[in-house]
């Protein structure tokens, strides 16, 4: 399983020290586009870890420059209300997410869907319309882990408030130095120069989880059939670990494009900047 705590005040102004190298000031936020009415996709069930759609930039751990010591991924994204539309003919709703998974996708993995069928473990942190029993018409901060022979778990850390929305929240996972099968999930809202907003902070932590991360994929996902929507957003100053320690993200990666979503570099990621990173879901 996994827990969270809050954080506020000195706690928060400590972690941000800490994440302060990945809030690039550039923002590059897109204008929101309303669903068309009776559009369709087809992007599987929430229910089921098969078929979704992803507008995505994957990475193996190795591109970072440190074999496989996955270390430390974050980055920062623009804060944006999401919807998560709905599975048309049914009452079930859709679900939309801006987030990053770390992943372990070479099998055997030890993590099977409901149904039985192998598939990858992974810690995964973000911002969600629809996942974690969450209601597809709000946006809240979320992290889950689906582990080795413990199976999946979500946690919703409430929703984004109002003054937080168009604003950068900054998120981490990092596997603990102390103690390799647990990994450490920290979410700060407000972290850009430019907020009014103080921010809010969340620590969780995925325990007993032997996976062995192989990949890291970042932007966005969505399961559902019709009504879903995402205004552009941008994941920015992505910092990874590299031979020498952390250090920015410098490499392109592979992107992935479903329609309908939509997922490009806006600036490519070099050793100064880590890069950003645009997606949008636009009917």
């Amino acid at each position: 399983m996994g827990a969270f705590v809050s954080l506020n005040g000195d706690a928060i102004r400590t972690v941000s020290r800490f994440l302060a190298p990945a809030a690039i000031l550039l923002l590059l936020s897109g204008a929101s586009c309303p669903p068309g009415p009776g559009r369709t996709y087809s992007c599987g069930d929430p229910t089921s870890a098969h078929g979704h759609c992803y507008g995505i930039v994957s990475f193996n751990v190795t591109d970072f420059g440190n074999g496989l010591n996955f270390g430390l991924f974050s980055t920062v994204v623009n804060a944006v209300a999401l919807l998560g539309g709905s599975v048309a003919g049914t009452k079930n709703p859709g679900e939309l997410n801006d987030e990053f998974w770390v992943t372990q996708k070479r099998v055997p993995t030890g993590c099977v869907d409901r149904d039985g069928t192998q598939i990858p473990c992974w810690v995964e942190v973000g911002l969600s319309a629809g996942g974690c029993s969450i209601s597809p018409n709000e946006t809240h901060l979320f992290w889950a882990d689906n582990r080795p022979f413990e199976g999946f778990f979500c946690h919703d850390l409430g929703p984004l408030e109002q003054q937080e929305f168009g604003h950068d929240t900054s998120l981490l996972i990092r596997q603990n130095a102390s103690d390799t099968s647990t990994y450490d999930v920290i979410v700060i809202t407000c972290v850009d120069a430019s907020a009014q907003c103080s921010g809010r902070g969340f620590i969780g932590e995925s325990t007993v989880n032997a996976m062995f991360p192989d990949d890291v994929d970042m932007g966005m996902e969505l399961a559902g059939t019709t009504g879903a929507n995402a205004p552009g957003t941008n994941f920015l100053g992505t910092i990874v670990t590299g031979r020498n320690g952390p250090k920015f993200l410098d490499v392109n990666g592979v992107i992935r494009n479903d329609m309908p979503t939509t997922a490009a570099w806006s600036s490519l990621p070099t050793s100064g900047n880590g890069g950003s990173f645009h997606t949008s879901c636009c009917f």
